[in-house]
This record gives structure tokens, sequence and C-alpha cells, in this order.
């Protein structure tokens, strides 16, 4: 489900590229109030929100399209976090403010700058460059940035699918290159 898509995500250490995610097409805001003597609080839970790829739209409003309410009380209550925390919905064809969901989407997410990073990498494995390692790092470093949002809900011109495969191809140049004991 949704929460078993969120715990692996928070476990891992290398950016891993997710062809799975599923959805429930909605949109869900997280709205708190946790006290000022409690900043150190408030601010883990802040950390936490943008661990699992919430991002801030107001002060103390964040948004994500997956569900995060499992996750975010398991959080509360195993760090006894004080204070109010909302989690409420909406669908994928409302909007908050005057934004309509994919706009609000594409604005907090930064996926403009997400995708000229992307390009950057395609651009820059075009060249022939026998730094493949190099590469490497640079498309896990672009990933590691990636929410990875739905498919619904990524700009049809999105290269993160394209960078992934291109990524492969040069994790397959990269292992060819490596030196393989031989048979005794």
């Amino acid at each position: 489900g949704i929460t078993a898509l969120g715990k692996k995500r928070l476990g891992e250490t290398v950016p891993h590229y997710h062809t799975h995610r599923p959805w429930d097409g909605k949109i869900y805001m997280i709205t708190y109030d946790i006290p000022e003597k409690s900043h150190l609080k408030r601010d883990a839970f802040r950390y936490f929100l943008h661990k699992i790829h919430c991002k801030p739209y107001q002060e103390s409003v964040w948004i994500t399209p997956y569900n995060p309410r499992e996750i975010i009380n398991n959080f509360i209550k195993n760090k006894n976090i004080p204070g109010m925390i909302i989690v409420s919905d909406t669908g994928s064809d409302g909007g908050i403010g005057e934004y309509t969901i994919q706009d609000l989407i594409v604005q907090i997410y930064k996926l403009e700058e997400l995708n000229s990073k992307y390009d950057e990498f395609l651009k820059e494995s075009k060249l022939g460059s026998r730094l493949v390692k190099k590469l490497i790092y640079k498309y896990l470093s672009v990933l590691d940035q990636d929410p990875q949002l739905p498919f619904k809900l990524i700009p049809k011109d999105f290269l993160g699918e394209k960078a992934h495969l291109r990524y492969q191809e040069l994790i397959g140049e990269y292992t060819d290159t490596i030196p393989r004991p031989r048979n005794v």
C-alpha cells in the first residue's frame, strides 16, 4: 500500500527509482500548531515531513500526494510531539487558493528546476564521456532530490523516466568495465 512505499523510502540510503507509485488520487495537507516551548520537537517534525517528501506550502502547512496519516501518527506517538496536527485531503481535481493541484505540485516541488537537472545529466551522458562513474553519481544526486510523485501528477515533458533509463545503460557500461576474476 501507500504507507509501505513511504516506509520503504524512509529506509533507503541510496536513492532508488520507483516504477510503482500507488496513489489514491488525493492531495494531503498537513497543518500543525506545535507550541513555541517545544521548538526542538517542532523542528524534528518539520525535518520528518521533509524526509517523507512533504513540501511546505505555508509556514505550518505542508503538502504531499501520498497518504501520510499512519506514518505521521506513528512519528507523533514515538517522539511525543505536543500540539495539534491535522491531516486533511482534497481530490486531485481540486485546488488550493488560485492554484490547481497540478500547478501547485509543479511549483512547490520545484519540478521545472529538477527537470533541468535531469536534462543536464542527459546532455552530459550523450557526450560519450568515459567518466561513467561521475555520471552515475550525478544521476543519483538528482534522483535523491526527486520526490518521485505519482506519475499522473508529473508533467508530460518531465525527464525523470528518460534519465533513469539512461542511468541503467550507464550502470551496464560501468559493470562491463569492472575486471572479473579469472577461473583458476
